[in-house]
Formats: C-alpha cells, structure tokens, sequence
C-alpha cells in the first residue's frame, strides 16, 4: 500500500471513532472535551461550560491519557526484636 494511501486510511479511521467523552486536539492546536457527535460536526468542551461547534474533519489526533500512578509500595518494616536481657 502506498504510504499516502495508508496515511488516507488512517485519518479517515481517526474521524470515523471519534466518540463522546474522547480528549481531543484540533488542527489549530484546541484541546478538548467531546461532548456530542454529528455526522459532519462535533462540540467540544475546551473549558468548563464552554463548549464549542467544531467540523469533524478538525481532528488531528486524540490526547494521550496518562495512567495513574500507583503509589509505590513501601519495603515491609523489618522486625525489631527486643534485645534479650543480659
């Protein structure tokens, strides 16, 4: 396949599983929060209660989502035995 026919393939798969709740980031470098999907539009929460009309061809790619850290496990306590009485 040739790679500009697989880079197609790609960027219409991305627009294609565009869903609600996905962190997005548009062309012009917009983060946000999908909030509903049309067939040709989206709106998107780029800031807590504003949501914005955006066309579904503005997606460049989906946000990485960092996993939570676990917090790190503490090595066990060694046993302190009470010194024997002399």
């Amino acid at each position: 396949m040739r790679p500009q026919r697989k880079r197609q393939l790609e960027r219409k798969q991305l627009l294609d599983e565009v869903e609600v709740g996905d962190e997005i980031v548009s062309t012009g470098g917009v983060f946000g929060v999908v909030k509903d999907v049309g067939e040709t539009e989206l709106h998107v929460e780029i800031a807590d209660g504003v949501v914005v009309r955006m066309a579904r061809a503005a997606v460049a790619g989906y946000v990485e989502r960092d996993e939570p850290e676990e917090p790190a496990a503490e090595p066990p306590a060694e046993a302190v035995e009470p010194p024997e009485p002399s």
